[in-house]
């Protein structure tokens, strides 16, 4: 590779990265009936849509709690598209993670890989249309998916295959026209219907050869 384009693939992934804005997020880590340890997100106003880099967390921690010991994010109401950089460098425990009534329009591998230790994950009421295969091969501990009230009209077959855990799966109110699973046993059934690829099997999600998935 010649110097010239290897500076220019560096002013590449600088000029990614430096668009991509850094912001503190406000928390409330106030328990109330929450299972974990929350920081639920108080200044929505931050999300405009872009990809935001989450520099790091303020807000008055419960008597010796610090940042390590949040293990639930919660994000409702916000205006955005990606999900947040960083999050797990600010809370590295985390094992619940829930955007709710949003504007999220993806989530991928690339997005949970960070998170190996997640048990749930809260998506519901989004802008989310396809779910790829690697989506979840990062997050063996997936025991809870809450994916209903999306525009989901495409699933991978083997989107689920590799969550062992799995035991509660929500898909209602999209495009795909399933409901949800409450147990181990009617999940595999799920997971066995798409593999089989008996629904949410939609020609407009294509590989980049053309093929359908």
């Amino acid at each position: 590779m010649s110097l010239r384009i290897l500076i220019f693939i560096c002013f590449l992934t600088i000029l990614k990265f430096s668009s991509v804005a850094s912001v503190t997020i406000e928390c409330n880590y106030t328990m109330d009936y929450d299972e974990f340890y929350p920081c639920k997100v108080q200044n929505i106003d931050i999300f405009n849509g872009d990809r935001l880099f989450i520099e790091k967390a303020v807000g008055k921690h419960d008597k010796r709690k610090t940042d390590d010991d949040v293990e639930a994010l919660w994000i409702d109401d916000a205006n955005t598209k990606f999900f947040p950089r960083n999050i797990n460098n600010v809370f590295k425990n985390l094992v619940l993670i829930s955007i709710r009534n949003s504007s999220l329009i993806e989530i991928t591998s690339d997005d949970l890989k960070v998170f190996p230790q997640l048990k749930t994950l809260i998506l519901f009421k989004n802008q989310i249309e396809v779910i790829r295969e690697d989506t979840f091969k990062f997050n063996p501990n997936l025991e809870h998916i809450y994916l209903n009230y999306n525009k989901i009209s495409h699933i991978e077959p083997k989107s689920f295959s590799g969550l062992e855990n799995l035991n509660f799966l929500l898909l209602n109110g999209n495009v795909c026209k399933f409901g949800y699973a409450e147990d181990r046993e009617e999940v595999l059934e799920v997971i066995t219907e798409l593999v089989e690829r008996k629904f949410c099997q939609s020609q407009k999600f294509q590989t980049n050869l053309g093929d359908e998935i």
